[in-house]
């Protein structure tokens, strides 16, 4: 029993483990062209090479897989839009038909649910803001900072090096007045706890 491949037109026998009703239904002579069947060859727009894409994405996908060409063409893409259409910014009635519609929303009860989010959001940053590990954070140049870091460094009028830490000398970490600050290295920092707090470190 033979029949001729649809994809590469070779005839091709049955195979002995393939069975009748299997063999009837069969049309093509090996795996490759089967899927090769089921794919079209385009070029691609952005950097003109050949790929192969399914049949039934033919129409929508215009790029081949390299992430440069993608990127390429969505910024193509946006460009027509946006010289099409124009940005929203610079029509306004579009800016405020935006603005009615997410105030519509918030006033329905459609968007209650983000109002929470939001809350609980807003509290773990400001807890995590004022606190962590006990000590103040302040936001420097767009980073969290220890607070008492930062004035130590407005006080000697210079970056505190590596080597360098801030002790609280009455032991309270949010204490961050500058009376209660001593700037010290990491050896004298570690002896004077040792010395202070001694069975908190009884290997020492």
């Amino acid at each position: 029993m033979k029949k001729v491949c649809e994809k590469c037109h070779k005839e091709f026998e049955k195979a002995s483990t393939t069975s009748f009703a299997k063999w009837e239904r069969c049309r093509f002579c090996s795996k490759t062209c089967f899927w090769e069947s089921g794919r079209v060859t385009k070029r691609c727009v952005t950097c003109g090479s050949i790929f192969q894409t399914k049949a039934s994405y033919a129409e929508a996908i215009v790029t081949c897989g390299k992430a440069k060409c993608k990127t390429a063409r969505r910024s193509e893409k946006a460009r027509e839009q946006l010289l099409a259409n124009g940005s929203p910014s610079s029509r306004p009635e579009v800016a405020k038909k935006i603005g009615h519609k997410i105030k519509k929303a918030f006033r329905d009860g459609r968007m209650s649910h983000m109002e929470a989010v939001y809350k609980r959001q807003s509290k773990k940053f400001e807890k995590a803001r004022k606190k962590r590990n006990g000590y103040k954070m302040v936001w420097v140049d767009g980073s969290q900072r220890p607070e008492h870091c930062v004035i130590m460094e407005k006080k000697i009028g210079r970056p505190m090096e590596r080597y360098e830490v801030v002790h609280h000398k009455n032991g309270k970490k949010y204490d961050n007045r500058l009376s209660n600050l001593q700037l010290m290295t990491i050896s004298q920092h570690m002896k004077l706890h040792r010395a202070e707090h001694p069975d908190n470190y009884p290997h020492s």
